[in-house]
């Protein structure tokens, strides 16, 4: 493809637009932050990140979900459900 862009898995492309999002959204916050600017610090454009996230409400939900699965990730890692009381 001369002068295309490679086209990446589905599951990569969409932690590329979170890992913006989140960047983006704890830099401005919620009302501050548009999807032009997640859109170029993504570098996608805004229609495909409108394909992937029908909206900044629908975005902003998935960062927080995945946010919040890691956090409880990391706390269960780190407890020892053997251990005595």
């Amino acid at each position: 493809m001369a002068g295309g862009t490679k086209r990446l898995p589905r599951a990569v492309r969409e932690q590329q637009m979170l890992d913006a999002a989140v960047e983006i959204f704890s830099v401005n916050g919620y009302h501050e932050t548009s999807m032009d600017a997640i859109a170029a610090e993504a570098n996608i454009s805004k229609p495909m990140l409108y394909l992937y996230y029908g909206s900044k409400e629908e975005l902003f939900g998935a960062c927080l979900n995945r946010e919040l699965t890691r956090f409880v990730d990391e706390v269960n890692s780190d407890i020892d459900f053997n251990a005595a009381p």
